[in-house]
């Protein structure tokens, strides 16, 4: 009876254990859609080869009170991405079941999301569009939300 639950218990710990998933695996994508002249849209469930049902967007800086208050559990693996000391980075974390499975340090260079009007996402609302901007004495992409109703036009 014991192996059971310590089986059961390995099962469960497996689940919750998430690893980052590279940029560079989509690198390449999405800056030929940031790049491109036709259909400016960046599509985060097509670009993502797991299971995921929920996608967090933080910005630089968000404290881990804060992201495990929006998350609705504590995230231990917080401590590994480095996401609340370095500007460069968003962070974008993909739950399903409300679990972990993966997050992404998004560098704010290839797109950046600080200009979203919200930081929760479904996984049928995650298309962005891109939008070089001036910021500063540069060229900068911003990535903006593209609500479920303006897609496909």
């Amino acid at each position: 009876m014991s192996i059971g639950f310590l089986y059961l218990g390995c099962i469960k710990q497996a689940r919750n254990y998430s690893v980052e998933f590279p940029f560079q695996k989509i690198e390449r994508e999405v800056l030929d859609i940031i790049n491109g002249s036709e259909n400016k849209q960046i599509n985060l469930s097509t670009l993502t080869p797991f299971e995921w049902d929920t996608l967090y967007v933080f910005k630089p800086y968000t404290p881990i009170k804060k992201i495990n208050r929006e998350l609705g559990f504590e995230w231990n693996e917080f401590k590994n991405t480095n996401g609340y000391n370095d500007d460069n980075y968003n962070l974008l974390i993909f739950t399903y079941n409300r679990e972990v499975v993966k997050y992404l340090k998004w560098p704010r260079d290839k797109g950046d999301f600080i200009k979203t009007d919200k930081f929760k996402y479904s996984q049928n609302e995650v298309t962005f569009a891109p939008n070089k901007e001036d910021f500063g004495d540069q060229k900068w992409v911003f990535l903006y939300h593209l609500p479920n109703d303006s897609l496909h036009r």
